[in-house]
């Protein structure tokens, strides 16, 4: 099992409550099965996580990227402003 931090900001933090996660996985655990993950557990959620940028360990890296243990997990939605 590895285990991971997820980081959530905005709309997401506000929906899940908190601004942070302490999850485990099985090891050779995609950044894509997290995110599905994600929707299953937070499915209100789910727009959020469709339009949201996933950085792993301050990068931006692909679905396909196996997690590691003690991996850090910000998901980052679009910024608006003006």
């Amino acid at each position: 099992m590895i285990h991971v931090t997820v980081l959530v900001f905005a709309g997401i933090r506000d929906g899940i409550g908190k601004d942070k996660l302490h999850l485990s996985f099985p090891t050779k655990t995609t950044l894509n099965t997290l995110i599905q993950h994600m929707h299953q557990q937070y499915p209100a959620l789910s727009n959020h996580f469709l339009s949201s940028q996933f950085i792993v360990n301050c990068a931006i890296i692909d679905l396909d990227y196996i997690l590691k243990d003690q991996d850090e997990i910000a998901i980052l939605p679009p910024l608006g402003g003006g």
